[in-house]
């Protein structure tokens, strides 16, 4: 990227969904490859835009898989109410938003339905969470859940999927409002044409990308399904105060 853009590239990382949205709203990045959770909310408040995203297994969406241990004998969404529950971060859309809405289509509340709950701000530890028995059950990203099954296959002895969502569009590489329009420009060639390049390629087999496409207009509407959702759960305080108890 860094000979792409002809400048220095600096890789920024931050433990919450909503450290990373204050840097692309402020300038201190210029782009990131941030959660559809947090770009839905971005683009509803903060004015992010979608440049590129990524193409994964030849698809363009994702959904949140609801895992448990296999052991602890429960099968349905249902059996979840009264256990601890691991999410992954307030702005996560598959780890959190969706056990949310899905709560709430139902007239239930996450604070009354599960026992205790927890946020661990990243899908791999709400796995691991869950593998330890520190959490009954756990929504996670599928496109992680499938990598780390890929790594380790013997997590299905362990683990079992009991619910999972719709398709979901797939996590952007975003850029905020302030981003001067040659640099957004030249941000956006350059991962549109990363499939095309020998290095470019090295990247993309490195994040396990086929590559980086334009988002289409159905695309656009799924985040902003997602950015509607988030302000009707807002609107009746689901999703404040969202600390762990």
């Amino acid at each position: 990227m860094a000979a792409k853009l002809e400048r220095p590239v600096e890789i920024v990382r931050r433990r919450t969904y909503t450290e990373i949205n204050e840097l692309l709203r402020t300038g201190s990045a210029d782009a990131g490859l941030i959660c559809t959770g947090a770009f839905a909310a971005g683009q509803d408040g903060l004015g992010f835009e979608a440049i590129a995203i990524p193409v994964i297994g030849g698809k363009e969406t994702y959904r949140s898989f609801v895992i448990t241990r296999r052991d602890r004998g429960l099968t349905s969404f249902g059996d979840l109410e009264g256990t601890v529950f691991a999410f992954t971060d307030p702005l996560s859309n598959t780890g959190f938003r969706y056990v949310v809405a899905k709560l709430h289509e139902a007239g239930l509340h996450p604070q009354s339905f599960f026992s205790r709950f927890l946020f661990t701000y990243s899908h791999d530890n709400s796995i691991e969470a869950v593998l330890d028995g520190i959490a009954d059950a756990g929504s996670v990203d599928s496109l992680v859940w499938d990598e780390l099954v890929r790594r380790d296959p013997t997590l299905e002895d362990h683990l079992v999927i009991i619910d999972q969502s719709e398709d979901f569009p797939i996590n952007p590489v975003a850029v905020g409002p302030g981003i001067q329009l040659e640099l957004r420009a030249r941000l956006t060639s350059a991962f549109l044409a990363m499939h095309g390049d020998p290095a470019g390629r090295e990247v993309l087999f490195e994040l396990g990308t086929d590559k980086f496409v334009q988002p289409t207009a159905g695309t656009l509407a799924g985040y902003e399904a997602i950015a509607r959702s988030w302000r009707d759960l807002s609107s009746i305080s689901l999703i404040t105060g969202t600390g762990a108890r």
